[in-house]
């Protein structure tokens, strides 16, 4: 497919997974329980398509290629995965499908439990048009996220349930950046509600302080250089385009009252806002990536935000241009600017 052609195919595609979810939202309500999982299923699969056949999409689809028979100095977790997808086949597109599948069912599980409290039609449209298309490129950190998030949703119902707490371990076992969430943890889980903000405030700029004496004093040093994860770095390359596609959100929140009366909204406003810090901040691409394990509270906290507003005129017409916004940062950010480079798009099936 040419540029353009790819841009008019995740258009449709994402639109077609949008209207199946506003379908859901309105038969959710019913008795209709096996339609429900029907449509959930479709969803799945759509997303699976996309991701799960794509042919040469990605930053990183073709170093998971490469790697398909070398992978021993992979995570725990991923080397299980890669040996499940040698076993099943020769063909290194096999791991590709293996993580997207899983990356997706995590995602459908988590909107599945969103969808008992809230319409997942915004919440899946901002994860369509921002997150999803990260994916495609930050395979293992994406499955890692999608665990995370699934997890954090079963401890907000059940804190004392402990399979979350086995999923925030094996989404380490993925991709071991994953342990930055766990800090933030025990602030979210361990401050009174007064204190919530002030200390992730404080988690935040310990982590960027921590992130800066990495850079300037630790990275080069003999043991350091030779495990550490995270790469280049550099305070004169602030990605503005990234921190103008963020301003809008950034907006709902400086504005939004129902932020300060809920414990919920304010964990979620905090870990955006700290992931935007990151990603915008460091030109680390490593840094970047740990950021969007904060940043992608955004699929959860905005439509929250939009759900609340009490007059259903004003509530539709904001919608709308919230969905007008989300083509428009897609297209910006990703088709213009080029981000995760998922563009042109190809798949196996349309060669």
């Amino acid at each position: 497919m040419t540029n353009t052609e790819s841009l008019v195919f995740y258009l449709v595609s994402f639109s077609l997974i949008v209207i199946l979810s506003l379908v859901y939202d309105y038969i959710k309500n019913s008795n209709l329980n096996k339609m429900q999982n029907l449509v959930l299923i479709i969803i799945l699969i759509l997303l699976t398509f996309i991701s799960g056949f794509r042919y040469n999409v990605g930053t990183d689809y073709n170093s998971y290629i490469q790697m398909y028979h070398d992978f021993n100095y992979l995570e725990l977790g991923s080397k299980f995965l890669y040996k499940i997808a040698n076993n099943i086949s020769n063909d290194p597109q096999t791991i590709i499908v293996l993580y997207s599948l899983i990356t997706n069912i995590f995602t459908i599980l988590l909107l599945k439990k969103i969808s008992q409290k809230e319409n997942i039609s915004l919440i899946i449209a901002s994860y369509l048009f921002i997150f999803f298309p990260i994916s495609l490129n930050a395979i293992r950190q994406s499955l890692s996220i999608s665990i995370i998030l699934y997890s954090l949703i079963l401890l907000k119902k059940n804190i004392k349930n402990k399979i979350p707490y086995f999923l925030l371990i094996a989404a380490c076992l993925f991709h071991t950046s994953a342990l930055i969430i766990f800090p933030y943890l025990i602030i979210i889980y361990k401050s009174k509600d007064k204190k919530l903000v002030k200390n992730s405030i404080i988690f935040t700029v310990s982590l960027v302080i921590a992130l800066l004496i990495y850079f300037y004093f630790l990275k080069d040093i003999g043991i350091i250089r030779k495990i550490g994860y995270l790469g280049s770095f550099s305070l004169n390359k602030i990605d503005i385009n990234l921190l103008i596609s963020y301003i809008p959100f950034l907006i709902i929140l400086l504005f939004n009252k129902s932020i300060s009366k809920s414990r919920e909204l304010a964990m979620y406003s905090c870990m955006f806002i700290s992931g935007v810090i990151l990603e915008v901040l460091f030109s680390s691409t490593q840094v970047s990536r740990i950021g969007l394990y904060f940043s992608i509270f955004l699929i959860i906290l905005v439509p929250e935000l939009l759900e609340k507003i009490k007059d259903e005129n004003s509530k539709k017409i904001i919608k709308v241009l919230y969905y007008i916004f989300l083509v428009s940062y897609f297209t910006f950010v990703f088709y213009y600017y080029g981000r995760a480079e998922i563009f042109p798009y190809n798949n196996v099936f349309l060669k």
